[in-house]
Order: structure tokens, then C-alpha cells, then sequence
């Protein structure tokens, strides 16, 4: 799967989320320094902003038409955290995109979560989905943006809000 694919199918699931208000992509965001992504609102007006990129399936070229779907066992379920409860936390809000996208696809063989790795990763927040295809998505925490404010306060720092 490609990131233009994965996106639509990121902001499908991540609108049936508990207390999420809107979803659009980051250009419908009007965040352009990334070619795509999402930006999820909650009832409370926090947002948070998760950026995509990809390694591709071996032999895969973007330049050209995608490949027909290679599917197999679905990803292993995962928990649905309480998305209700204040303040927020990103992990939380990490770990309701990776139960989502396992639950979302055939073509999904895995989803990691980034805030679960040790050592620590230098992106705290955010999924490795891997596809049965070879591919790799990364779904990278990379923004919040508090109630009522209209544009991040920092970039890759996502306390709870």
C-alpha cells in the first residue's frame, strides 16, 4: 500500500475514533511541508497531527500504477484505549490509530507502536504498519495543536493536551 491509499484509509478509521470531532489531511489542514498525513480534532478542540512516509515493496516504483493488493492474516488485534478521558495523551491517541489500522486491512500483516520501543526512537509517537506486500508505512506523531489555537505549538513534542 502507498502512502496516497494509506492516507484515505487512516482518515476513514481514525473518524470512527471515540471523541474525535474531524479529520481532514494535512493539505486540507493547510499544511503543505508534508505531502500527506492527517490531523485529527477531539470534542475538547486538541488536535494532533501524525505525518506519513514509506519504504516501498520491493520492486514497487511509485512512478508507476500501483500493484494489485497482496493480502493475508490479519494484523494481530489490538486494545482500543479510552479516548475520553482529560487530558488526552498522545500515546493514547497512538494506540487508537494502531488498534484501528490492524483492525482496517487484510493488507495489514503488523502495526508497532513507536512510544512502546526501547531504546526510545528519536519520533516518540507513532506506527510501523507493515504490509504483506514488503511494504513499510511510518505514521509519525508530529504535531498538536492545543484547544483553541489554530496552528501547532511544537513540532515532534506531543505532551497530553
Amino acid at each position: 500500500m502507498r502512502p496516497p491509499r494509506f492516507e484515505a484509509l487512516l482518515v476513514n478509521v481514525a473518524k470512527d475514533l471515540p471523541g474525535v470531532q474531524r479529520v481532514a489531511t494535512l493539505a486540507q489542514a493547510e499544511h503543505t511541508a508534508h505531502p500527506n498525513g492527517i490531523a485529527i480534532q477531539f470534542a475538547s478542540g486538541a488536535q494532533f497531527w501524525w505525518q506519513i512516509t514509506a519504504v516501498s515493496a520491493p520492486g514497487d516504483v511509485y512512478s508507476t500504477e500501483e500493484g494489485p493488493a497482496v493480502t493475508g492474516p490479519s494484523a494481530e488485534p489490538r486494545p482500543a484505549p479510552d479516548l475520553t478521558a482529560q487530558p488526552l495523551r498522545t500515546a493514547a491517541v497512538e494506540e487508537a490509530l494502531a488498534a484501528a489500522v490492524a483492525a482496517a486491512s487484510d493488507e495489514v500483516a503488523s502495526v508497532d507502536t513507536f512510544s512502546n520501543r526501547t531504546p526510545a526512537p528519536a519520533i516518540g509517537y507513532g506506527l510501523a504498519v507493515r504490509f504483506h506486500n514488503g511494504a513499510t508505512i511510518f505514521v509519525n506523531g508530529l504535531a498538536h495543536v492545543r484547544a483553541g489555537a489554530t496552528r501547532p505549538s511544537g513540532y515532534l513534542n506531543l505532551p497530553a493536551v
